[in-house]
């Protein structure tokens, strides 16, 4: 059932909107917000909520002390679903428990501190992921309206500061209720909500005659208040930050703008990747592709039933794909299909661009991929894998390895040939070349290729159908 935002049967109409303003007030704007959280597409683990500040937020997703990538992944996709009108809040609740729970992150969980190798208990319960729904959706409908607010100002030039005017709302907060200023004030930049934990208060558009109307109405403020700031240091980063009365640190910042500007920031570098010649400078090829491969997002991190551990080093995985597109494309199907196979496969691409790396070959620079294409053409065509691509052999055992030492916590004690029938259920059906070239392979490592898969082998994948889902 999509969700929707809508008040309380008890929360009163604030006095001078009449009942489309109000309805206006409530909208979600549902484009606008998914933008916002798409944005934020950068996934980073964090012990505490004061590691990302503020505006820091406009391009980076975290929840604290939730050091799983996969998990991150799993809250931050359910957030998006919210603000896409496709999951509602009890959906969201349900689903992120559900993925808590599996991984054994419901409840109770010791963590490290990273800063200081402290062990401290965090704690994964309702009201934590109520927490965590209220502040990223309403986050992301703030940032959302702040672009519509900026395209229509030439139509509705004014903003309206608006609370619930109930008993839970900050007194500095309702000293803000009713006051209205240009969309451009300076105001907003500081005090645009949510202003806080928990802060439930929200602005709305005003045209220039409904602005006029208002005039020696009671609840009309139009002098925004003296700046009142408070010293805060950020015990995490020692950053000393002056905070507006009312507004509680790391809310100190409009979402909304942050928004934009991170946004128009990646389009300009994916702009100036596309034309080099309007970089300062010029910078190298290989620094380029670089920077495109950051830029792009990653199918990787998105695809389920992926080993997690696997997907700790959020650039190592963006690396791989970016390599991957270069030389074998298809080989990114087969990580998506998750399970030991597509773990198995993003170790071996994880293995073969840091071998390529220690050989002092740059997967971003083109000439060096233009190496390994030839080099990978010259060992088919020779059958000598050795001689053309021992970084290849070398990710080849990587990969092989790991799917070992997986099966082998599962009761599966196989040799390396043996595994290889695992992670390459279907090669047989790819033809004799295929079984050719693995054979060959195996060989150069001290392995062989069982022509035929034993009930060992046959249990195994039995096993593990679904792992890591």
């Amino acid at each position: 059932m999509p969700a929707r935002i809508g008040t309380s049967p008890a929360t009163p109409v604030p006095e001078g909107l009449s009942p489309s303003e109000f309805a206006r007030l409530f909208a979600m704007p549902a484009k606008e917000a998914a933008a916002y959280l798409a944005g934020r597409g950068k996934l980073t683990e964090t012990f505490d909520w004061r590691d990302v500040y503020g505006a820091e937020h406009a391009h980076l997703f975290t929840v604290s002390r939730l050091a799983r990538l996969d998990l991150l992944q799993s809250v931050r996709d359910a957030v998006v679903r919210v603000t896409d009108g496709d999951l509602s809040r009890t959906g969201f609740m349900r689903e992120a428990r559900a993925a808590l729970e599996k991984s054994g992150w419901w409840g109770a969980k010791q963590v490290t501190d990273p800063a200081t190798g402290e062990i401290v208990t965090t704690r994964f319960t309702p009201s934590r992921l109520t927490l965590i729904y209220d502040m990223n959706t309403r986050t992301a409908h703030a940032a959302g309206r702040w672009e519509r607010f900026e395209r229509n100002k030439k139509t509705h030039p004014y903003l309206r500061y608006i609370t619930k005017r109930d008993e839970r709302v900050r007194d500095s907060h309702a000293a803000w209720d009713g006051l209205t200023l240009p969309v451009d004030h300076p105001f907003w930049d500081t005090r645009y909500p949510p202003n806080g934990w928990r802060c439930r208060c929200r602005v709305m558009a005003m045209s220039q005659r409904e602005y006029d109307a208002a005039q020696g109405k009671d609840w009309l403020k139009t002098q925004a208040p003296a700046d009142k700031l408070r010293e805060w240091v950020n015990p995490r980063t020692g950053e000393t930050r002056h905070i507006p009365a009312g507004v509680d640190p790391g809310f100190d910042y409009n979402v909304g703008k942050a928004a934009m500007r991170a946004r128009g920031l990646e389009e300009q570098a994916r702009r100036r990747l596309d034309d080099p010649n309007g970089l300062a400078g010029g910078l190298p090829r290989q620094i380029l592709n670089r920077v495109r491969s950051e830029l792009t997002p990653s199918q990787v991190l998105k695809a389920p039933g992926i080993d997690p551990g696997l997907l700790e080093d959020v650039g190592a995985v963006k690396a791989v794909e970016y390599y991957i597109n270069q030389v074998r494309p298809g080989i990114l199907d087969e990580i998506a299909a998750g399970g030991i196979e597509g773990s198995a496969a993003l170790k071996h691409e994880l293995a073969e661009v840091a071998a390529l790396r220690a050989a002092g070959l740059s997967i971003y620079e083109p000439e060096h991929i233009a190496r390994v294409r030839a080099a990978f053409a010259a060992s088919i065509e020779s059958m000598a894998p050795a001689k053309h691509i021992p970084w290849h052999l070398a990710a080849l055992r990587a990969e092989l390895g790991y799917a070992q030492r997986v099966l082998s916590a599962r009761g599966h004690t196989l040799d390396i040939g043996a595994v290889a029938r695992v992670v390459y259920p279907d090669l047989d059906r790819l033809g004799e070349d295929a079984v050719a070239k693995m054979a060959i392979e195996l060989h150069a490592i001290g392995a062989h290729w069982p022509l035929a898969a034993s009930e060992d082998v046959l249990n195994a994948i039995r096993d593990t159908q679904g792992l890591f889902r």
